[in-house]
């Protein structure tokens, strides 16, 4: 196994406690296989039972920047327990206010139906860096 692989099967190993596949390291590069998670069974176990991971995209028609994180969560959304929604700011003048120069803004969703702002990743953040980048902003702050 590649070096870079392996360390890339010890980052899945750590995020769902099992080695059952690998991602690619690059820039939007597929993750390779559906079974991995994003939260440890042990931390799922903490969590109430109909609990679904979520991330909301604040976003508005015609932002680059927004529809590149919202396609690469969506990527994501096919191969972890995540659901992945857009909010578009001109439908809601609260959100307009709050967001307009701010879009894309990325948030969690916590157990209680709060928000939890979770930091603006990098533009070309995809496959395992976006996975990683989420365990670290988002899942290990719903597990505390």
């Amino acid at each position: 196994m590649a070096p870079a692989r392996t360390a890339i099967v010890l980052l899945a190993t750590a995020m769902t406690g099992r080695a059952e596949g690998w991602c690619a390291g690059r820039a939007g590069a597929p993750l390779a296989r559906a079974t991995l998670g994003a939260v440890h069974p042990r931390r799922r176990a903490a969590m109430r039972a109909d609990f679904r991971p979520a991330v909301v995209v604040y976003t508005k028609r015609g932002c680059p920047l927004c529809d590149g994180l919202a396609a690469n969560l969506e990527g994501l959304e096919q191969h972890i327990d995540l659901a992945v929604s857009k909010r578009y700011i001109e439908e809601d003048s609260q959100w307009h206010a709050r967001y307009q120069y701010d879009v894309p803004v990325l948030v969690g969703l916590t157990p209680a139906g709060d928000e939890m702002p979770i930091p603006r990743p990098s533009p070309r953040a995809a496959g395992a860096f976006l996975l990683k980048w989420l365990r670290t902003h988002y899942f290990d702050k719903l597990a505390a």
